[in-house]
């Protein structure tokens, strides 16, 4: 579970450093990973096009969505789903979501400062497993 979590976070906070417009801050420990996006809307419409390509995933708090894969998820299933998340956070750019919401980091979560870098959410939204 260390190497597959430890991948998988890795991989989520790379897709942070991709698309900062979209994503912010991915946190987690073990398999149990979160990774926030710019506001609901963009998080339920990565949810649903994230479960139209065969990957469950959950919502918590505002913009948070959580990953809470089966004790058998492996690097390989880590990979995959990287692979689908960076997909459709693509096709939403491509859709202009990243110019429609680029801007809203700093009133949907006031807590972020959004300069060169993320910093860590501080407002109870969520925990490092991605609930309260």
């Amino acid at each position: 579970m260390t190497i597959t979590g430890d991948y998988l976070k890795r991989g989520l906070q790379t897709l942070c450093e991709l698309h900062p417009e979209l994503l912010g801050e991915a946190r987690g420990s073990g398999l149990f990973c979160a990774v926030t996006a710019v506001n609901m809307e963009v998080r339920d419409k990565l949810i649903v096009m994230m479960r139209n390509q065969g990957v469950e995933s959950g919502g918590s708090g505002s913009a948070t969505i959580r990953l809470r894969p089966a004790l058998i998820f492996t690097p390989k299933d880590a990979e995959i789903f990287l692979n689908i998340l960076h997909k459709c956070v693509v096709e939403l750019e491509e859709e202009g979501y990243h110019t429609k919401f680029g801007g809203e980091w700093s009133t949907t979560h006031p807590s972020i400062a959004r300069k060169n870098k993320f910093t860590p959410i501080d407002n109870k939204e969520s925990t490092a497993v991605g609930h309260t």
